[in-house]
């Protein structure tokens, strides 16, 4: 898979970062030259580029400026850059650097880490209702009343069916009880995958019942509310894995970037679903 030029959260060395940089504005597998990477953010000596990729020289804030355009990072993402240019600078001088990685620290996006549902867990909890419950649980006016629920989900389930996907996820252990409130919840910082390439039923129900509220959607809510995307595309099957991976990944950065914090006053659930699926016969 081709290098991110965009990973920049995960180095902790502007010299190890210009190194990944190389190989990820490269062509396939062959890397950049160092003197087309020194036209590119504009520095006029290779030999200058290639000791601050050695470690044994620190980029320039102007340096630091055009490999922010070349690599087209965010402003989060330029400011840690530029703290890791400043830190290089620091460890050369043989300066303490603490406080910036402190900063460093705090640019950094929370991760998303998800623990696998067990087959038995989920079955009980597969229908598409669960799901969206457990996260109306941290909404601020959420109500523990069925007829509340039911009236949130726009009427898609009784209050009969709410009621018993409370008493599945209670069973499941993927929501609890506050100890001292006795109001419910999700487990403090946890989210739930279900293992991957793993045949079955209840996993082909719930994405079945998520594609009907996909097609509800798309004829009940209006185009400024949803987003919906389709390519059609010729593929190496070869690199299915590949993709699946890729697909994965973007799940899990779409989460770190938009998914609200427990403490957030987000006050709506939204279904982001991907599908990649074979039109053809072999």
């Amino acid at each position: 898979m081709r290098a991110d030029p965009r990973k920049v959260f995960e180095f902790s060395d502007v010299a190890e970062y210009f190194r990944h940089l190389q190989a990820a504005l490269g062509k396939g597998k062959r890397p950049l030259t160092l003197e087309r990477l020194s036209s590119l953010v504009n520095y006029r000596s290779p030999r200058s580029l290639a000791m601050i990729m050695k470690g044994q020289r620190a980029p320039s804030v102007e340096m630091l400026q055009a490999i922010s355009r070349a690599a087209d990072l965010s402003t989060q993402e330029a400011a840690y850059l530029h703290l890791l240019g400043q830190k290089k600078r620091r460890e050369l001088a043989r300066k303490p650097s603490a406080d910036l990685e402190e900063r460093m620290k705090a640019l950094r996006p929370r991760q998303f880490r998800a623990r696998t549902i067990g087959s038995s867990a989920f079955a009980c909890t597969a229908e598409w209702e669960h799901w969206v419950i457990r996260q109306l649980l941290e909404l601020p006016d959420f109500k523990e009343d069925h007829r509340w629920i039911c009236r949130k989900l726009r009427g898609k389930v009784t209050p009969k069916r709410a009621n018993q996907a409370l008493r599945n996820l209670l069973q499941a252990g993927v929501i609890e009880r506050d100890p001292e409130s006795g109001r419910l919840r999700i487990r403090e910082g946890e989210a739930i995958a279900t293992a991957f390439d793993i045949p079955s039923r209840a996993i082909r129900l719930h994405h079945s019942q998520m594609l009907e509220r996909a097609r509800e959607a798309l004829n009940e809510q209006e185009v400024l509310e949803r987003e919906f995307l389709a390519i059609t595309l010729r593929f190496d099957k070869k690199r299915l894995f590949e993709a699946k991976s890729a697909l994965r990944d973007f799940a899990a950065d779409f989460v770190r970037r938009f998914g609200a914090d427990t403490n957030d006053t987000a006050g709506s659930v939204f279904q982001l679903n991907l599908n990649l699926f074979r039109h053809t016969d072999e």
